[in-house]
């Protein structure tokens, strides 16, 4: 089987600025599950207080 073709990239000087954001953005990732849950609630709460507004996901 043929070997697929390989890329590197790298970070330019400019783009190297973004770093800290992007570690800042990493270490907040955890709290992923919280929002996705807090939507999940909302949602649910929405549903039982206008039953009649059908929101399609």
């Amino acid at each position: 089987m043929p070997e697929p073709p390989r890329a590197e990239y790298e970070t330019s000087d400019l783009g190297s600025n973004l770093t800290p954001l992007f570690a800042s953005l990493a270490g907040w990732s955890p709290n992923l599950t919280r929002v996705e849950q807090a939507r999940v609630a909302y949602d649910a709460r929405e549903r039982r207080q206008n039953p009649k507004n059908k929101r399609s996901p």
